[in-house]
């Protein structure tokens, strides 16, 4: 029996300190089929890994480089032999009505990540904005999925960022 078409999307909420300031600030992009600001997001393409596709949309959308910020994960065990790639912060799945790539509903496999903003690199395709944690708890045109998330990173990021 066969279910619903999944695919493999990235989103990357990028946090960044603004010059002579001590708070955060997130990225947030204009998407115009969804008609709101979201953080950069997207399909991985054919052969990409997850955090390959989070850094092109990244590249594509905010403008910019990133440096992903290790997500709370057990440490690997003594001797194991590999290093572990970027990991997502979570994975979740949620429903999709049609879009580019799929003509139909079907289900989105989201790989969310968390990046430090090294440096612009480029021009983003389309309208940015940065909030800080008060403006991204009050802000009207963010989606409530991506301002509980947004929210849930602050804390963690600044833990990692500030010292």
């Amino acid at each position: 029996m066969s279910g619903p078409v999944r695919e493999l999307t990235v989103t990357n909420f990028v946090f960044r300190r603004p010059l002579g300031d001590r708070r955060l600030v997130t990225g947030l992009i204009w998407h115009a089929r969804l008609g709101g600001w979201l953080p950069p997001c997207g399909h991985a393409e054919p052969g990409e890994t997850p955090d390959q596709a989070a850094e092109r949309e990244t590249l594509e959308e905010l403008g910019c480089r990133t440096r992903f910020l290790p997500a709370p994960a057990r440490p690997l065990p003594a001797g194991f032999p590999h290093q572990p790639g970027a990991a997502p912060w979570w994975v979740i799945e949620m429903n999709a009505s049609a879009d580019s790539h799929t003509p139909g509903r079907h289900r989105h496999q989201d790989h969310i990540f968390a990046s430090e903003w090294l440096a612009d690199a480029g021009q983003p395709e389309t309208d940015v904005i940065w909030l800080s944690e008060p403006e991204t708890a009050s802000f009207a045109g963010l989606s409530e999925d991506s301002r509980i998330l947004a929210l849930a990173l602050f804390a963690p990021v600044r833990d990692l960022l500030l010292p």
